[in-house]
C-alpha cells in the first residue's frame, strides 16, 4: 500500500518566497519525506527538492539554502 500526502503553502529561502509542497510518500517498506521548492521570477523557474531522513538532517539542508543569494 502507498500513501502520498501533499499541501502547497510557502517559504522564505534566502529573502525570497518560494511555493513549496511537502512530499511524504509512504510504502509498507520505507518513507522518503522531501520538500520541493519552486521561485518564479519573469520567465525564469528555480526549483530545488531536498529529501531527508530526520529533522536534523532537514534543519542543516534548510541552513545551507537559506545562505542562497539570488539576483533579481
Amino acid at each position: 500500500t502507498q500513501k502520498l500526502e501533499a499541501t502547497v503553502d510557502t517559504v522564505t529561502i534566502g529573502g525570497m518566497e518560494f511555493a513549496h509542497l511537502p512530499v511524504v510518500v509512504e510504502t509498507s517498506l520505507f518513507q522518503i519525506k522531501q520538500d520541493q521548492y519552486a521561485l518564479m521570477q519573469g520567465d525564469t523557474v528555480l526549483g530545488i527538492m531536498i529529501t531527508w531522513k530526520d529533522e536534523p538532517e532537514k534543519e542543516a539542508i534548510m541552513k545551507a539554502l537559506n545562505t542562497l543569494k539570488i539576483a533579481k
